[in-house]
Formats: structure tokens, C-alpha cells, sequence
């Protein structure tokens, strides 16, 4: 035991009966390992950015009467998805046309397509720029970062990896 303990329990026992001595016994030697009390901490788990993303499509890529079957299509697919992951989305270009959402696998830093159009995987090296959704402004923004990370919401890819009708 340390010196500690030992100073803490000859306070504790000087002036005490013989059954308060007994009492402290069973407290000194229990066994401190079998802890039976509620839990004191809180198992981690990865935060998902789901409900971001369904805020996403729904008032920035396809908002309105117009989009809303693809609105509808979108969501739902992302609702089957039973491990809610990080997800993000596939714009075109700068211009942020909505082409598909991905599944973030943060392992191998890929991103597997859940629904839409586009590569069915998408490395580091097809990215060329990554955005942050603003769940304020109801908008995406620019990231200067070059590598995909959990704090990114859309990607979009290099142009040349689209495919383009052959000209005959």
C-alpha cells in the first residue's frame, strides 16, 4: 500500500470501536477490480453527418416543387443505409450541381456511391476540390484543404473523369 493509504486508514482507525475496525477491514480488502456501479463513462461512437446531408439535398441541391421526386429518391436511399457512416455528396463542378451521395470510408479514404450518378469509388487522388455545409446560411463553401476528412460534406471530382459522349 502506499504511504498515503496507509497515514489515511491509522487516522480512520485511532479512536474507533472494534466494529468500525471490522467495517474498514471489509473495505480495505475488497477486491477493487469487480466494479458493479452504474457506468461512469460513455462508450465513444462516431457522430454521423446524416441529418446534415437530408439538410443539404433538401434546401440546397434539389429544393423546391421541382426536384422533389429526386428530392424524395435521394433521401430515401440515404434512410436504408442502416450504419449511418460520414456521407458526402458528389457536386459536378464549382457550380454545385447535385450528381450523387457517398459513403465515407475512413480506413481507406474512399467514397462508395450510395445513389446518383457518378464513379461507383471515388479515391483522394479523383478530388479536386471539398466543401463544408453551413446548416445556417443553407449553403456549401470552399474548403482550402486538400485531404478528405470527417469535417468535409461534398466533393467534387476532376473534370476529365466525367464521361463524355464520344464525338463520331
Amino acid at each position: 500500500m502506499s504511504d498515503f493509504l496507509l497515514i489515511f486508514i491509522m487516522q480512520m482507525v485511532s479512536g474507533r470501536s472494534e466494529r468500525n475496525l471490522s467495517d474498514l477491514d471489509s473495505v480495505v480488502s475488497a477486491p477493487t477490480s469487480e466494479y458493479t456501479g452504474p457506468k461512469l463513462y460513455k462508450q465513444l461512437q462516431s457522430k454521423s453527418n446524416k441529418a446534415l446531408i437530408k439538410n443539404g439535398i433538401t434546401f440546397s441541391c434539389l429544393p423546391g416543387k421541382v426536384n422533389e421526386s429526386s428530392r424524395r429518391k435521394v433521401l430515401n436511399a440515404l434512410d436504408k443505409v442502416e450504419l449511418a457512416g460520414h456521407f458526402m455528396i458528389l457536386f459536378r463542378d464549382h457550380k454545385l450541381q447535385y450528381r450523387a451521395v457517398y459513403d465515407f470510408d475512413v480506413e481507406c479514404e474512399k467514397l462508395h456511391r450510395i445513389t446518383g450518378t457518378g464513379p461507383t469509388v471515388i479515391t483522394p487522388l479523383m478530388v479536386e476540390d471539398l466543401y463544408k455545409y453551413n446548416s445556417g446560411k443553407r449553403t456549401f463553401s470552399k474548403i482550402l484543404s486538400k485531404t478528405m476528412s470527417m469535417s468535409i460534406d461534398a466533393v467534387t471530382i476532376k473534370n476529365h473523369l466525367w464521361q463524355h459522349p464520344s464525338k463520331r
